[in-house]
């Protein structure tokens, strides 16, 4: 198999993986997918795994696909602000993982997402003000918190591992 059939397939499995690993969340009850995102580690580990491209594309395409097939997240104005934040994940952790190791360039991707998000969101909802802004994007860290410790545990694990399988 080439290398691109290679990349788009496990793509592919990602992109299945994160249809069905919000469900699977959800199971343990509705605040613990939400407290968690698992929606978000698909694009995670396209960008450190197959680079920003496939990252990007997974991330994009991951929640728009939910919002259609399942209706979570909603579509608008989360599905698609999502799709910005998400899609932002993969590129930058792609991108920055072959300048620096894996924890700094989650954090910056992290980073980026959730900033990315907050300024779709703001522009969805017609905020016209910085202060409405700050506090979308203030609110978006301190609910995200629980994600972003378990992102910061459990992706460098992970992708240390999965580079030597792959």
């Amino acid at each position: 198999m080439n290398k691109t059939t290679k990349k788009i397939a496990i793509a592919a499995v990602l992109l299945a993986i994160g249809l069905v690993l919000p469900k699977v969340f959800h199971l343990f009850g509705p605040e613990v997918s939400k407290l968690l995102s698992p929606l978000h580690l698909p694009a995670f580990f396209a960008g450190f795994l197959l680079g920003g491209p496939y990252g990007l594309l997974v991330g994009v395409i991951l929640p728009l696909l939910s919002s259609i097939l399942t209706a979570m997240p909603p579509l608008v104005p989360m599905g698609v602000s999502m799709a910005f934040e998400i899609g932002t994940y993969g590129l930058m952790s792609g991108l920055l993982s072959k300048k620096m190791n894996v924890y700094f360039a989650l954090i910056l991707a992290i980073v980026s997402g959730r900033v990315m998000f907050s300024i779709v969101q703001s522009l969805l909802l017609g905020f016209t003000s910085m202060n409405q802004w700050w506090t979308l994007l203030t609110s978006n860290f301190v609910s995200g918190a629980v994600a972003i410790i378990f992102q910061l545990v459990l992706i460098p694990i992970l992708v240390t591992r999965l580079k030597k399988v792959l």
